[in-house]
């Protein structure tokens, strides 16, 4: 499960770098959730 989360993330970033101001707020959102994920 966790692993298919972490790819997903990554597909996620790839796709984000493409946009600009939005792409790096969704990121750091994205990589917020994540840290989340991972303390739990």
């Amino acid at each position: 499960d966790e692993e298919d989360h972490v790819l997903m993330q990554k597909k996620q970033s790839k796709n984000m770098k493409r946009k600009t101001r939005q792409g790096k707020a969704l990121e750091k959102r994205a990589a917020r959730s994540f840290m989340d994920v991972l303390q739990e």
